[in-house]
């Protein structure tokens, strides 16, 4: 038997279980016949991506829209001014058309005899919505 093999054996032996699993960090435990073996798998289970309870946002104010027919092909948008808005998003069909910073818009980008639906969404200094109208639609005759 090689010396550094026997001395390595007796240091071994000579620690406590305790010891042993600090040098192993932790993943392991010794048994009393100087052998090591893995902990057991632990009895507390942790749930990953459980649902933590948050407070829904608060409702957007109401804004109320206007469309007025001012030409062939244009269209005058009104809402209600919102004093907490910096900016109001105005969406045509479900696609945004424009940004703003005063209750009013000409949308002269419409072609006869089409249908356009508008929604305007009012937006503070942070990009956050704060306030929204519903949808209003009218026909270009």
């Amino acid at each position: 038997m090689n010396a550094p093999g026997a001395r390595m054996r007796r240091v071994w032996r000579a620690l406590p279980a305790g010891a042993l699993a600090v040098l192993l960090g932790g993943c392991g435990t010794a048994h009393d016949d100087g052998h090591w073996a893995p902990y057991p798998a632990p009895a507390v289970s942790v749930a990953i991506g459980a649902a933590v309870p948050v407070e829904p946002p608060p409702p957007l104010a109401g804004l109320t829209l206007h469309l007025t027919r001012i030409g062939p092909e244009a269209v005058q948008l009104d809402w209600s001014y919102d004093p907490v808005a910096a900016s109001y998003d105005v969406h045509r069909d479900g696609r945004w058309l424009a940004q703003v910073a005063d209750p009013t818009l000409v949308d002269a980008s419409g072609v006869l005899g089409s249908q356009y639906c508008y929604q305007v969404v009012g937006r503070d200094a942070w990009g956050v919505a704060v306030s929204t109208s519903s949808v209003g639609c009218l026909t270009l005759f």
